[in-house]
């Protein structure tokens, strides 16, 4: 299958995305960050019950929390970012990518076909599927010839 036709015809399902790690959306954003850090995920959901209510990633961390100086014992409902742009299990990849690419968004809660959180896509494992299906491309890629560092590196 080549990759138009891959990523037309994959699904999320199919490509894979990570099981639910969640939080109440009542929590405090200590809570969040220590299942991110024991689960060593990049985002958890914030959840009422079974109904998605936000996502919270390292990005509202550091935009959120730590650029406004806020603790961490403020409410993640303040931190979270509510009603997130989402992916459904049987939705194509190729719609996934481009929505993640358009609104520059690594991390995406997955949905059931009730609406129901699952899980979570992020960026990472859209890569491992384009380079699943164009390795020579990825892996034979020679190096830029014209393409030095402004200065050396390590120092």
């Amino acid at each position: 299958m080549d990759l138009r036709e891959a990523l037309e015809k994959e699904t999320v399902a199919t490509v894979g995305y990570r099981e639910l790690v969640s939080v109440e959306a009542s929590a405090k954003v200590r809570d969040a960050v220590e299942v991110m850090q024991r689960e060593k995920v990049g985002c958890v959901i914030a959840v009422e019950g079974d109904e998605l209510r936000g996502i919270f990633t390292e990005r509202d961390l550091i935009v959120r929390v730590l650029g406004k100086q806020q603790g961490l014992d403020g409410d993640l409902r303040d931190a979270m970012t509510p009603e997130p742009v989402v992916a459904r299990v049987d939705e194509p990849i190729h719609l996934v990518l481009a929505r993640m690419r358009g609104k520059g968004l690594r991390h995406l809660p997955v949905l059931d076909a009730n609406g129901r959180p699952v899980g979570t896509i992020s960026i990472k494992r859209a890569v491992h599927f384009l380079s699943a299906h164009l390795p020579q491309a990825i892996y034979n890629l020679p190096p830029d010839p014209d393409r030095f560092p402004a200065r050396a590196e390590g120092g």
